[in-house]
């Protein structure tokens, strides 16, 4: 939760069991620390259909590119609130017999600026929300409506 206005940053959980230079960055920081990052989204070349990607470049305490591709449909949620709140944690997970564990209980706070991908972002995410009432057979403004819908109370949150 952040102070000051208690609403909910998201939480990108990354796999570490085999990623040693991950866990380094995590074991770099401590609540303390203010490290530095460049971030850039986008499409990247050979990422799965459907995705974002988050590039976040880390240059202090340690240096790490984390390369973190985003399904639009599934973790399109995720993605909007990282780009509303400007801001994000990420927490290293070990996998050990089906469960993820934790690795620490310190997070990674990642400051994301605006980058001008959000105008980007609104129509991929439109046109994804959009694909599944076509298939079903609405037409393409009635989709992009049930679309739009969502999107807004996404945002709304709870009442």
């Amino acid at each position: 939760m952040r102070p000051g206005d208690g609403k909910l940053v998201p939480l990108v959980a990354i796999d570490t069991t085999e990623r040693p230079d991950i866990e380094a960055l995590f074991a770099a920081y401590t609540p303390q620390t203010v490290g530095d990052v460049a971030i850039q989204w986008g499409q990247r070349d050979g990422a799965p259909k459907g995705t974002v990607t988050l590039f976040i470049q880390f240059t202090a305490p340690t240096k790490l590119l984390l390369i973190l591709d985003f399904e639009i449909v599934r973790d399109g949620f995720v993605v909007d609130q990282i780009l509303r709140l400007a801001e994000l944690y990420l927490e290293g997970v070990i996998r050990k017999n089906q469960m993820d564990t934790p690795t620490r209980w310190s997070r990674v706070r990642v400051v994301v600026p605006d980058t001008k991908f959000g105008p980007i972002w609104e129509e991929l995410l439109v046109a994804e929300l959009a694909a599944q009432p076509k298939a079903l057979g609405a037409t393409e403004r009635q989709a992009r409506l049930l679309a739009m819908d969502a999107i807004r109370r996404w945002r709304m949150g709870p009442h």
